[in-house]
């Protein structure tokens, strides 16, 4: 996958998707392959419009990756590294306005990492979304931003979770995630709002094609 907007997860990825508003709705995703490829588009509710969102946003993302290994080769390799940035105006498309977050502000959001190897697809989750899917907007975990001077907010790693908890604090780290197609059917989220049971919700219309 060569070309922006390629469908990259069905491929070595990594994904992010924000909700700088928290409404559960109205969000964004973007994704880096290892050859520093992106795609991105954007929701309006959960994987709203289809089949792949509003892939006529553009987020403006410039990325950077260094990879630890040989890209399309059989060899072994041990990883890569993206870094990237995204312009604050992106994030007002087709939202309440969005502006610049100040010291303390926060979002919901979610990381993950798509991982081809020998025998399927792995896949894993910062906040772990539950379910065969990573489309779960209530299992974003909180991404709080911190102000100039105030440290690494990488220096820390992401805290210790159980199996319901989403995530508080910057994405120091990546904890392992289970298989999402693994994932158990209709988990009860202790972070669900009026303690709402968190569905699976299957798609009678996904294609095989549909991302995770």
């Amino acid at each position: 996958y060569k070309k922006h907007d390629d469908h990259l997860w069905q491929a070595d990825c990594v994904e992010a998707m924000f909700d700088p508003t928290a409404d559960g709705k109205n969000y964004f995703e973007l994704q880096v392959s290892p050859r520093g490829t992106s795609f991105d588009t954007r929701y309006v509710s959960r994987r709203v419009p289809r089949p792949f969102g509003h892939t006529e946003w553009e987020s403006g993302i410039e990325a950077q990756v260094q990879t630890r290994g040989t890209v399309d080769d059989g060899d072994e390799d041990e990883g890569y590294t993206v870094e990237a940035r995204i312009p604050w105006k992106a994030f007002q498309a087709g939202i309440p306005p969005v502006e610049a977050p100040k010291a303390g502000a926060t979002w919901r959001a979610n990381f993950y990492v798509m991982d081809a190897r020998e025998g399927g697809m792995r896949a894993a989750g910062w906040s772990p979304p539950l379910v065969g899917d990573f489309h779960v907007p209530k299992r974003f975990g909180v991404l709080r931003f911190r102000g100039e001077g105030e440290g690494d907010a990488f220096s820390k790693p992401a805290p210790k979770t159980t199996e319901g908890d989403a995530p508080e604090g910057p994405p120091g780290q990546v904890p392992s995630a289970p298989d999402l197609q693994g994932a158990k059917k209709n988990p009860r989220s202790p972070h669900a709002d009026d303690d709402e049971e968190l569905e699976d919700e299957p798609d009678q219309d996904r294609d095989e094609e549909d991302e995770p």
